[in-house]
């Protein structure tokens, strides 16, 4: 595998001096070898018959794949986008060119043997626990950040009900709400927790009870009154990844499973939702007579074929979406008129790491983000998130250099994150999909990626310091199948 990611960059960097980058003749070639390139870790599967689908490389290749191979034809085949994409027709092979070369050397850190270096070097770390402490502390913390949410809830914030009102004349929650606000997110720490320990031997028909009849509809819920799409990825992964590391190893159909179920029920209803959401402000006192409401409004609108958010046409809906390759052609676009920022997109990151309370006007910082790439992009006004690809943003920040230079540190990084914590003991489970929800998403900006990543190794510090004191005094450790 190392060897033919090399051969890929080699041929794509011949590509780059000798061929005639900038003839429309050559787009096709260039989605072509990009797609291939994108299948490259597949061929594990047709040698050896077995493949672990949760490991990291294939859910990015799959994001890469979808976003610049896919998501490209699919918007070429809309008129109205195909017409605007003129005006950037002599970037998008550029765009093709420089991401596919920036993935092969993704593959190239990923599959060389920089990661087992590194790993060689880092701690290693003693997760055991007592089944029984390490339950009573997850229900706990699920409680806590379930009683930080109904407090929010309370205030009339952190809905996306509310998200354009608080935009146009700033948030009602008050200081402690605001300081408050991120630890909601304990609760969906605790539900990955009890994910791994259903699914290892610390499984309990209680812990059952609670997981699948509590946590699972509540986490569903908060994401759909949130509006995040995001929020549902480890809502609908954990369970299979904890199942794949812990239980056995998971089939096409466990990873089918769960894409089926962003693609045709979560994109449609949180899609639909957004339109009207406002119509009903959500408050924790008016919260029971609201839902039957908006879910018979839902229902009327992802069932009827009308509709812009018909079920039918979910994974239209979805490819039209994910267009990575106009995105970085844009960027490039802007490089060549204004120049590299030399990383000043990323001076943010620290920012997500500081308390609302030592930082009040926090979020007004953040807003530059989006506000400057909806400038490279051409958008104003919008009141979702603009993403300009993670290889956009190596290229804007630092040009070509920097973006194969990320890209390869960023293979490592997979690799790294991979065989540290895949170790078959529920914590070190709980930490990769803690890791690999935030850092599969290719399109979320840098800063706010590993700022959060950073976030959540610090919030899972105390945390399983809570829940390994006991065991650290008493042998056997609590762990599924070995690791593979």
């Amino acid at each position: 595998m190392l060897s033919s990611s090399i051969a890929a960059f080699c041929l794509l960097t011949l590509l780059a001096f000798f061929g005639p980058v900038e003839s429309p003749a050559l787009t096709p070639w260039l989605l072509a070898i990009f797609g291939l390139l994108t299948f490259f870790p597949l061929v594990r599967w047709v040698t050896r018959r077995q493949v672990d689908f949760f490991e990291m490389i294939y859910a990015v290749s799959f994001g890469y794949f979808i976003y610049f191979v896919l998501g490209y034809i699919q918007s070429m085949s809309e008129p109205v986008i195909a017409a605007e994409q003129i005006i950037y027709e002599g970037y998008v092979n550029k765009a093709l060119l420089y991401t596919a070369t920036g993935f092969s050397v993704l593959l190239v850190g990923y599959y060389g043997p920089f990661a087992f270096s590194l790993k060689r070097t880092l701690p290693r770390l003693r997760l055991a626990t007592d089944p029984a402490q390490a339950h009573l502390a997850l229900y706990l913390l699920y409680a806590f950040g379930t009683a930080i949410r109904l407090y929010l809830l309370s205030l009339g914030t952190h809905t996306w009900s509310t998200k354009l009102e608080e935009i146009a004349y700033g948030s009602s929650m008050n200081a402690l709400a605001s300081n408050l606000a991120y630890l909601n997110n304990l609760a969906s720490t605790a539900y990955v927790l009890a994910t791994v320990y259903f699914f290892s031997e610390g499984r309990t028909r209680v812990l059952g009870v609670v997981l699948w009849g509590v946590m699972l509809p509540l986490e569903c819920l908060w994401g759909f009154l949130q509006a995040s799409k995001s929020a549902f990825i480890p809502t609908a992964m954990a369970p299979f990844i904890a199942m794949n590391y812990l239980r056995r190893r998971a089939t096409v159909g466990h990873v089918i499973l769960p894409v089926l179920f962003v693609v045709f029920i979560v994109y449609p209803a949180v899609t639909e939702y957004r339109g009207w959401a406002v119509d009903y402000p959500i408050q924790l006192n008016t919260l029971a007579q609201d839902l039957p409401k908006i879910g018979r409004d839902l229902l009327t609108g992802v069932t009827t074929e009308e509709s812009q958010t018909y079920v039918g046409g979910a994974p239209s809906m979805v490819i039209r979406r994910v267009d990575g390759t106009s995105t970085v052609s844009k960027v490039i676009q802007y490089v060549e008129g204004h120049g590299i920022i030399y990383g000043q997109t990323l001076w943010q990151l620290p920012l997500i790491l500081i308390p609302t309370m030592f930082l009040p006007k926090k979020y007004e910082h953040l807003a530059y983000g989006s506000e400057f790439y909806g400038e490279v992009q051409g958008v104003y006004g919008t009141t979702s998130g603009i993403a300009i690809m993670q290889a956009g943003e190596f290229y804007l920040n630092f040009g070509l250099r920097g973006l194969l230079i990320g890209m390869f540190l960023q293979g490592i990084l997979y690799r790294v994150w991979q065989i540290y914590w895949v170790q078959g003991d529920p914590l070190s489970i709980a930490f990769f999909i803690l890791g690999w929800r935030i850092l599969t998403l290719i399109e979320v900006p840098l800063s706010f990626a590993y700022g959060e990543l950073i976030r959540e190794v610090v919030f899972m510090i105390p945390i399983v310091w809570l829940m390994t004191r006991r065991a650290s005094r008493e042998p056997g450790p609590v762990s599924g199948r070995p690791p593979p």
